[in-house]
């Protein structure tokens, strides 16, 4: 089966094509990471789509911006809404990764985030198969440790939270491995 090309992304409320999907280079998140972004799996059965969890995923998305003090301006079923409507938009007839996320707008270079700072929000989407080789993967262990919970909440799923896996994805593909285990300040898995 030939995968589909997404061809509509949803910003800020309404779809549009990716290219017409557009912020300033102030935006605060570019500068600091201060995005919010959550990850969901469509799985198609030959006649319908499945998202799993839908309602779980918006719940721990609004979530995790609120350890941040980064407000979605859209309710959780408007969000539901948006993501089940671009799926049909981009008439998905494949699995597929649901990428939906917000983000700090125009905010200057302050880093005191508040509840009240402008806020952006979009979902992409793309096809995914089978994220693993069937065959095994190979695993490195990093030199770089898991991000301490007392400095950073990895609970959140921040885009700034995710350089540290980053770097250590980075090493373990120059090391010939498919991906990498990071053990915490303590060296435990």
């Amino acid at each position: 089966m030939k995968s589909f090309v997404p061809k509509f992304v949803w910003f800020d409320g309404k779809f549009v094509i990716d290219e017409d999907a557009k912020v300033s280079v102030m935006t605060h998140a570019i500068h600091y990471g201060t995005s919010v972004f959550e990850g969901l799996r469509g799985y198609w059965n030959s006649k319908n789509l499945y998202i799993f969890r839908l309602d779980d995923h918006i719940k721990r998305f609004r979530n995790s911006g609120k350890v941040y003090s980064v407000s979605l301006r859209f309710t959780d079923k408007e969000m539901a809404n948006a993501i089940i409507q671009l799926c049909k938009k981009n008439n998905v007839k494949e699995s597929c990764y649901i990428r939906p996320f917000y983000f700090v707008g125009r905010y200057g270079i302050n880093l005191h985030v508040t509840e009240n700072a402008p806020t952006h929000a979009a979902i992409v989407m793309f096809p995914f198969g089978d994220l693993f080789n069937k065959n095994g993967i190979t695993a490195g262990i990093s030199s770089w440790r898991r991000i301490h919970d007392v400095s950073t909440p990895p609970l959140a799923k921040m885009g700034g939270n995710y350089l540290n896996s980053i770097l250590a994805t980075q090493e373990s593909k120059r090391n010939g491995y498919d991906e990498a285990i990071l053990l915490d300040q303590l060296g435990n898995i």
